[in-house]
């Protein structure tokens, strides 16, 4: 097992940690005698609720005129608890899968944002919400969508999605 604190790899037995004196709690004595068994498939599914529950609030946050910063923190966050409250472990399989997750539904929900604008641009012609998102491919092509602001919309929000998930990765590979 290893430390709570500084991560330590700790000998069966210990009762502190040897580098920062950290005492062993009893539930880690536990989990070392009653190891849980991670469920990949529940642990997708959570995985995919939580991303989804980030991209909603991207999406929400941006429709009232919010930079969806919270929205990524709460990504990173929802994605790889939802992982691991429904898989029972985060593994390092988990974070694989989860960041992936989040990378693709972040970018689906700034697509969605985008599409969104684009029907607020054209709906007093008679567009429709189906209208923009099938133009957009064409609006790429030929400059029609800003990509500068496209890419640092899209860069903050995966800076943000990082830091939502960097304090929990640390932590699963602590306990790895």
């Amino acid at each position: 097992m290893n430390c709570e604190h500084c991560g330590t790899m700790l000998p069966d037995g210990s009762t502190v940690c040897s580098v920062c004196g950290t005492a062993v709690t009893a539930e880690q004595i536990e989990a070392v005698r009653n190891p849980v068994m991670e469920n990949v498939g529940l642990g997708i599914l959570g995985a995919l609720i939580g991303a989804l529950i980030g991209g909603a609030s991207i999406v929400g946050l941006n429709l009232i005129g919010y930079v969806a910063s919270i929205s990524g923190v709460l990504m990173g966050f929802a994605t790889l608890k939802g992982y691991e409250l429904l898989g029972k472990k985060l593994s390092k399989k988990g974070i694989v899968i989860s960041v992936l997750l989040m990378v693709v539904v972040t970018f689906a929900a700034n697509m969605v944002c985008i599409g969104i604008e684009v029907y607020n641009e054209f709906k007093v012609y008679g567009a429709t919400l189906a209208d923009s998102f099938a133009i957009l491919p064409e609006l790429f092509m030929n400059d029609g969508i800003d990509f500068g602001a496209f890419f640092t919309n899209l860069g903050m929000l995966y800076a943000f999605v990082a830091l939502g998930a960097f304090f929990i990765i640390r932590d699963a590979f602590k306990k790895v």
